[in-house]
């Protein structure tokens, strides 16, 4: 959700975390309070660039079947965008534009 917000860094998450503390506490527990930038560094430098991709391309893969109970009889026609600018892919110097990608993805897919 911190992307959502424009966020970029783990100050950033922190931040965020603490403005939106109550919604949050709604869909978690939050034991020891939130949690601060230096434990979202910690986290992000453990994962495991590779096998994070490999685990959300499962996920995608598997999305529309597990969607199925929710979107009834119109799964077959469902397609879900999304649009997004790449970050650092413009150059100033050059007065250019940031690199736009556009998905598209049909959930009745297999």
């Amino acid at each position: 959700m911190t992307v959502l917000a424009v966020g970029e860094t783990c100050t950033d998450r922190a931040q965020y975390g603490r403005i939106k503390e109550s919604f949050l506490r709604r869909f978690m527990t939050l034991k020891h309070g939130m949690p601060s930038h230096d434990v979202f560094s910690d986290l992000f430098n453990c994962l495991d660039p590779g096998e994070l991709g490999r685990t959300l391309a499962g996920l995608s893969m598997r999305w529309p079947e597990a969607m199925k109970p929710y979107l009834g009889d119109y799964n077959e026609d469902v397609i879900a965008i999304d649009g997004k600018a790449l970050r650092l892919s413009f150059a100033d110097a050059y007065n250019r534009q940031p690199l736009h990608l556009a998905h598209a993805f049909a959930a009745g897919s297999k």
